[in-house]
């Protein structure tokens, strides 16, 4: 295989992983490890994130931190998301999880979860906001519970 082959595959792999994530760090991508990114330093990631910038494959913007994209993304709620993307990769289950699930009662839309992980046929659910009191989120994940949900992968 030659060099551009695997840079190909690399570059493929990253932008599925943006593509769920929607925007994400590059210490999340090291975290989980795609293309292979653990065997080298988050340094190694911003150097190849940064090639796919320059070939505007991806688009970042630097906050506190540098955040990046697919091209056509916004970057409002970034906080909002990086949490629930690093709840997601610490608990182990960002490659299993939906992000923001439709939760539907009748076929009509009644609420939205976060994301939600289906778990030996039941879902759990996920509710992450740092402006609300933790309380509140709780309470939110109960009356997903509660529901009797259809869920359309």
């Amino acid at each position: 295989m030659t060099v551009s082959q695997k840079r190909r595959i690399r570059e493929t792999e990253i932008l599925g992983v943006l593509a769920k994530g929607g925007i994400m760090t590059a210490e999340q991508l090291w975290k989980l490890n795609v293309s292979g990114f653990r065997s080298g330093s988050v340094r190694n990631v911003h150097r190849v994130l940064r090639e796919m910038e320059n070939n505007r494959e991806i688009i970042s913007k630097r906050v506190d931190r540098k955040l990046y994209a697919l091209p056509g993304s916004r970057f409002g709620f970034w906080e909002h998301r990086l949490a629930l993307i690093d709840f997601l990769i610490k608990k182990k289950w960002f490659d299993i999880a939906k992000l923001e699930i439709p939760v539907k009662k009748n076929g009509e839309v009644i609420l939205k979860a976060d994301a939600g992980v289906n778990i030996m046929g039941k879902w759990h659910f996920v509710e992450v906001d740092r402006r609300q009191k933790l309380k509140e989120n709780r309470c939110k994940v109960r009356k997903y519970s509660e529901i009797d949900i259809e869920y359309e992968l």
